[in-house]
């Protein structure tokens, strides 16, 4: 049984980023196997932020880095127009 303490982490996050006391990016470090758990739980529990799963390769984490964590536009925009030349990129929705 779980103590919560993915919850309480995201709440965390998402109380300082909601509040106003940082604007971010934060870096959640967690083992392979609870990726989706956790991508699941943020969707959950804090729909306003907006996740980025980084991992794969080293190609894949470079077009991940230049699309997803560029804030000089909207990713979602991007996104559409990589979807064809990089499948992997739906990790950025």
């Amino acid at each position: 049984m779980g103590l919560g303490k993915t919850i309480q982490a995201i709440t965390f996050v998402y109380s300082l980023w909601k509040e106003g006391y940082t604007k971010g990016p934060f870096l959640v470090s967690a083992p392979l196997s609870t990726i989706a758990n956790w991508e699941r739980e943020f969707e959950f529990w804090a729909p306003e932020l907006y996740v980025v799963t980084y991992v794969g390769g080293k190609e894949n984490r470079a077009i991940i880095r230049y699309v997803c964590l560029c804030f000089s536009f909207k990713p979602t925009c991007v996104y559409a127009w990589w979807a064809h030349v990089h499948p992997f990129l739906s990790v950025c929705l």
